[in-house]
């Protein structure tokens, strides 16, 4: 799952080979523009703030993290809606499940993803740099 600045791409691998590919329009930059929106600042702010707390669970109810956390909570929801239909379709065709997610892309560092993932899908999540081999 590559959740890049302009879109978000999911590949399936089987035995080292692609089996589908999607790609739907949830991006970074979607996630950095709802932050700007929803609390009235700059861009570069928004980003900022998306970096620092993304969806972190806190305990305590502090502004402006429980605000980012509430922001962003619908738009990653709706990439996990994503991975689940896409792994129905998998499932169909192939009969096999998702053993494994691994998340990339800059927004796979999104505080509290990972672990927001592995609460919803009870599958374990890893998150990768897909140039880390170069």
């Amino acid at each position: 799952m590559d959740i890049g600045a302009q879109s978000t791409t999911c590949s399936i691998v089987d035995k080292s080979r692609l089996k589908m590919s999607y790609s739907f329009d949830m991006s970074g930059n979607e996630l950095t523009k709802v932050i700007s929106k929803g609390l009235g600042v700059d861009y570069k702010t928004a980003e900022n703030l998306k970096e620092k707390y993304g969806i972190i669970s806190t305990l305590s109810q502090e502004a402006p993290a429980s605000e980012v956390r509430e922001i962003l909570l619908p738009l990653v929801d709706v990439i996990l809606k994503e991975i689940e239909k896409i792994s129905q379709n998998f499932y169909q065709i192939e009969g096999k499940e998702i053993q494994k997610i691994i998340l990339a892309g800059a927004s796979a560092l999104l505080p509290g993803l990972k672990e927001y993932f592995q609460n919803h899908f009870k599958k374990e999540i890893e998150i990768t740099n897909p140039f880390s081999f170069i």
